[in-house]
Parts: structure tokens; sequence; C-alpha cells
């Protein structure tokens, strides 16, 4: 017997396999559900809580990555920051830290 004959029944079933779970598998990308959702179901996927900064941690991570010093600073909300920086060279930079 061949080396196909003595194998044909692994491929066979590694076929049957890969066609069934295919047929039934749920798209990874669903385009038509709302951001968030898992797709095929009415169930939202959880969110990952990241540790929430507070307003002086906000300005101080802002200062050292924009190498300036804040002028103004304000909560947006869901411990999003905005940060006014004056830079060095005189610029002011508006950025977000969350």
């Amino acid at each position: 017997m061949s080396n196909i004959g003595k194998h044909s029944h692994w491929w066979r079933a590694l076929a049957l396999v890969l066609l069934t779970s295919s047929a039934s598998a749920v798209p990874l990308l669903d385009r038509g559900s709302p951001r968030g959702q898992l797709p095929g179901s009415n169930l939202t996927a959880p969110r990952l809580q990241q540790p929430s900064v507070d307003i002086d941690e906000a300005i101080a991570i802002a200062e050292r990555r924009y190498n300036g010093r804040a002028v103004g600073a304000r909560h947006v909300g869901n411990g999003v920051y905005r940060v006014r920086i004056l830079q060095d060279n005189g610029k002011v930079r508006t950025v977000t830290i969350r």
C-alpha cells in the first residue's frame, strides 16, 4: 500500500474538521455590528479597565513627554485630560493624556 493509502483517513478527517468548523464559525470581524459588540450576538465585549490618572499625574506625564511646562489642564471625561504645554521653543501644544 502506498503512503497516500495509509494516511488517507487522516487527510479525510482533517478536511472534515476544517470544512465543518469554517462553515459554522462566527466571523472575527462583523462590519454590521455596532462597535464593541461581539459578532452574531447581542452581548458587548468586556472592556479592560486601565488605571486612571489624576490631573496632577496627567500634567507630569505631559511635561515629561513634550519637554515643557503646563499652562493649563482640564478633565474632559472618563479619565481623559487635555493639557496645554508651553514648550522650550515657545510653542503651545495641547495634548491628550488618558
